[in-house]
């Protein structure tokens, strides 16, 4: 199975049809499913919300996820995608059925859903439903194509998480003061060995050039992961740090090499 980045958000430019159910309460509305940052969330109360998004032309998409939701804190909820043609949804290209989102806090209430290969439709739309809490939280809707590397991540990757917790000490009594911190992001250092010259000038180009180091994207290990492995180890966050010489290095005749770190963006 591959590994993959979703780079090409298509919710960004896409029009929020509304909200079907119950509309997002006013404080925390529909629209912050649009800001960059995760924790400005919108909100929904009772906790369900069916969500409806005019992409607004047919257009790829192979990965749907929800960032940093409340998800999976109660146990019962469901998520459902559904991609067509027609607003109607008469028919549809890619439909997921009602499923458990398998995500919990740990996992930052993230919800990654991979479609095998890719589909195409204008119109997305969610069902959302957890009727046992008494509310629904969703920091970010993503939606796109995967760019599918040919070749995965080499021996020597690392997945971890990075430690914001503190612990701080009296200078004079040596006494220690932990304190935990709210989150500690989950993190992965690893290096793609084998670019080819294709994935160079084309995917891996546009994503530096579009994401630059203020953009994120959706890094998945390995696109063949159950849902509760996916939701665990996927990562939303930046590509290329500020400050780095973000280089692809041509290792070989035939390929070209690329090392990333990378960040949860909470």
């Amino acid at each position: 199975m591959a590994a993959a980045f979703l780079w090409d958000n298509l919710i960004d430019s896409a029009a929020f049809v509304g909200d079907l159910d119950v509309p997002a309460i006013a404080a925390l509305p529909l629209s912050n499913l649009l800001d960059p940052q995760p924790r400005v969330r919108a909100r929904w109360q009772p906790a369900s919300a069916i969500i409806y998004v005019d992409l607004g032309s047919a257009r790829s998409v192979s990965c749907v996820a929800l960032i940093g939701t409340t998800l999976g804190a109660v146990a019962g909820g469901t998520v459902r995608v559904r991609l067509g043609p027609d607003a109607g949804f008469g028919t549809s290209n890619w439909d997921t059925g009602a499923v458990d989102p398998q995500t919990n806090g740990a996992g930052n209430g993230n919800i990654v859903l991979v479609h095998p290969t890719s589909t195409t439709g204008r119109y997305l739309r969610l069902d959302i439903s957890n009727l046992v809490d008494v509310a629904l939280d969703i920091g970010r809707l993503v939606a796109g194509p995967l760019f599918r590397t040919t070749y995965s991540w080499a021996y020597g990757a690392g997945e971890g998480r990075l430690m914001l917790d503190r612990r701080d000490r009296n200078g004079f009594t040596g006494a220690e003061f932990p304190v935990p911190a709210l989150c500690n992001p989950r993190i992965m250092n690893f290096t793609l060995p084998a670019i080819t010259p294709a994935e160079a000038i084309g995917e891996f180009r546009s994503m530096r050039d579009t994401l630059g180091a203020v953009g994120d994207a959706l890094w998945i290990p390995n696109d063949g992961l159950s849902l509760a492995e996916l939701n665990q180890r996927s990562i939303w966050g930046a590509v290329a740090q500020p400050g780095e010489s973000a280089l692809i290095t041509r290792s070989n005749f035939r390929l070209h090499s690329r090392s990333f770190q990378m960040v949860e963006r909470v």
